[in-house]
C-alpha cells in the first residue's frame, strides 16, 4: 500500500514544481539572478517641468502636455488653455515613475515587443523632461534648458499592472501598481468644487438673472447660529438656506469647454449670476450660461477668479436653480 503511493507523491512533486517554474516564467521573474535597479537611476520627478504623453490609439485624445514654468510652480494642461493640473495627480504619477525597477523581467527579444504592445504605433509614449541639475560647485547651470529625464512606452498588463519599455531598447517590464497615463486632458484637471467655502464662511449669497425669477439674496443674519434672511429682511429656514449653500458647493466642472479674457467678464447672454460673499471679506463671481450641444442640455459657468469657461453638471446646476427660486424675494 506504501509503496504504491510513494510513486504516486513522487509524480505530484514533479507536477507542482514544473508548474512552478511555468508560473515564474509566465510573470516574468525570477528565472535569471540580478542586481535589482531603478529603471531611470538618478530621477527625481520634483525637477520635472514638463510631462509630454501620447497615445497614437486614442484618436479623440492623442496627445497632452502638462508643463510649469520652473520647479515649484503650477503645473498647467496645455490643450486646456491652461488650465491647472491637480498637483496630486502629477505628484502620483512621478512618484511611480521614480519607484519603476527592473525586478520583473518579461523579455528581452525584440521580435516580442508587439505582443506586449508596446511598439511605437500603439503603445502610450511618456517622457518627462526637467530642469538641468546644478553643477556640484552650486553655480547656476550654463544651461537652462529643460533636458529629458525619461522617456518609456507603457501598456496595459493587467488591471494592476502595466508593461513599459524604455525608448530604443528591447526589455519589456511589469510594473506592479502602474496605469497607463491617459491622454485625456481633462483627466489630469484640478477638479475642485467652483465654490470652495463651507457654509460658515459664507456671508452673503446675491443671485439675479431671468433662470432665477429676478433678484434672490441670502445672507446670514449673524445674530445666532444658523440664521438667515433675505435681502427684504424675511427670515429664510436654516435647512432652505442650507440647501442653496450645499448646491453651491456641489457644483464641479465636468469639462473644460474654452477661455475668454478678463475684460470680457461677465459678458452677453448670462442666464443668472451669483455672487458669493465671504464672512473674512471678499468676493466670487459666478455668471451662468445655459445651452445645448448634440440634443442635450448645458450649463457652461465661468469665475470672475480665472479665464475659463467649464460645464457643470445639468442637473446639479438646474438643482441650484430651483434652489434660489424658492428663496423669498
Amino acid at each position: 500500500m506504501i509503496a504504491s503511493i510513494l510513486p504516486l507523491n513522487r509524480w505530484l512533486l514533479a507536477i507542482a514544481v514544473a508548474l512552478g517554474v511555468a508560473l515564474a516564467a509566465l510573470e516574468g521573474g525570477g528565472i535569471e539572478e540580478r542586481p535589482v535597479e531603478p529603471l531611470f537611476p538618478g530621477f527625481d520627478g520634483a525637477r520635472a517641468v514638463t510631462v509630454a504623453l501620447s497615445s497614437p490609439a486614442d484618436v479623440a485624445h492623442p496627445t497632452v502636455t502638462i508643463r510649469r514654468t520652473e520647479v515649484g510652480e503650477p503645473w498647467l494642461i496645455d490643450e486646456l488653455f491652461g488650465a491647472e493640473a491637480s498637483p496630486i495627480l502629477l505628484d502620483v504619477f512621478l512618484s511611480r515613475v521614480g519607484a519603476m525597477t527592473n525586478l520583473d523581467l518579461v523579455s528581452e527579444d525584440p521580435e516580442r515587443i508587439g505582443e506586449y504592445e508596446l511598439g511605437e504605433d500603439v503603445a502610450t509614449r511618456v517622457v518627462v523632461r526637467g530642469a538641468a541639475p546644478l553643477p556640484e560647485d552650486g553655480a547656476p547651470a550654463s544651461d537652462p534648458a529643460p533636458v529629458t529625464m525619461v522617456d518609456f512606452y507603457v501598456a496595459t498588463a493587467s488591471p494592476t499592472a502595466a508593461f513599459v519599455r524604455r525608448a530604443g531598447e528591447a526589455q519589456v517590464f511589469r510594473i506592479p501598481r502602474l496605469r497607463v497615463p491617459p491622454t485625456q486632458p481633462f483627466s489630469w484637471f484640478g477638479r475642485a468644487s467652483l465654490v470652495p467655502f463651507e457654509s460658515v464662511q459664507v456671508r452673503r449669497v446675491a443671485a439675479s438673472g431671468e433662470a432665477v425669477g429676478g433678484e434672490r439674496v441670502l445672507e446670514q443674519t449673524m445674530e445666532r447660529f444658523g440664521s438667515f434672511k433675505s435681502g427684504a429682511g424675511v427670515e429664510v429656514s436654516s435647512q432652505r438656506a442650507l440647501d442653496v449653500l450645499q448646491r453651491l458647493r456641489a457644483l464641479f466642472p465636468v469639462a473644460v469647454d474654452g477661455e475668454r479674457g478678463p475684460e470680457d467678464f461677465p459678458g452677453d447672454g448670462a442666464a443668472f449670476e451669483v455672487t458669493v460673499e465671504q464672512v473674512t471679506g471678499g468676493e466670487l463671481r459666478l455668471v451662468f450660461f445655459e445651452g445645448e450641444r448634440d440634443g442635450r442640455a448645458r450649463w457652461l459657468v465661468r469665475r470672475s477668479t480665472d479665464r475659463l469657461i467649464l460645464e457643470c453638471d445639468p442637473t446639479v446646476t438646474g438643482g441650484l436653480v430651483e434652489a434660489l427660486r424658492a428663496l423669498p424675494e
